[in-house]
């Protein structure tokens, strides 16, 4: 059985190719300095709350109840040198002099979001001072908090699902700048 003949057209008009004009070397250098921004200004809210998050466990060394606790808290200081020695090498670069060709800034802009991939796996290593640290100031509240382990372990799981899912759902959308990319780049 054949499809009626508006189908047929239909079909054949969602199937064809759409045609995207190419887009100037100023666009491109535009977009990729944007994005350039964007990331700069995403890694300085970073540092800040790093920093914050050091200052905190400070205090939490300096005060902390017992000293097992604040062992813990001293482990999760070890978190802001590490946190800024890994990620020294992904703050962006200069986008490329005025010079430059057009596929040579598709180049640089894509390797750029390449660089803002992780894995579940770097992620995980990235802040494992904070979570070695929580397991001793655990076992330094233990006493206290023996009662009510359950909920802190459903809260410490709850929280390495919520950065899985958070990994994808970035993955997913630098993906989509890829393939945008690769698109526009031809």
């Amino acid at each position: 059985m054949t499809a009626p003949p508006d189908q047929n057209l239909k079909a054949l008009w969602k199937g064809q190719e759409t045609e995207t004009a190419p887009m100037s070397v100023e666009a491109i250098r535009a977009r990729a300095d944007a994005y350039q921004q964007k990331v700069r200004a995403s890694y300085v809210i970073a540092v800040v709350i790093v920093v914050l998050c050091g200052a905190v466990f400070a205090w939490l060394a300096a005060y902390g109840p017992n000293t097992i606790y604040r062992l813990g808290s001293l482990i999760e200081i070890t978190f802001v040198p590490w946190w800024i020695w890994r990620m020294r090498h992904r703050w962006p670069v200069a986008t490329p002099g005025d010079r430059a060709s057009a596929e040579r800034l598709l180049v640089f802009h894509r390797d750029q979001i390449v660089r803002r991939r992780d894995s579940f796996l770097s992620v995980m290593i990235l802040v494992a001072p904070i979570f070695i640290g929580m397991g001793v100031e655990v076992i330094g509240l233990w006493p206290r908090v023996a009662a009510h382990w359950s909920p802190l372990l459903a809260l410490m799981a709850l929280w390495f699902v919520l950065l899985l899912f958070l990994l994808r759902r970035r993955h997913r959308k630098l993906q989509a700048q890829l393939d945008e990319l690769d698109r526009l780049g031809g």
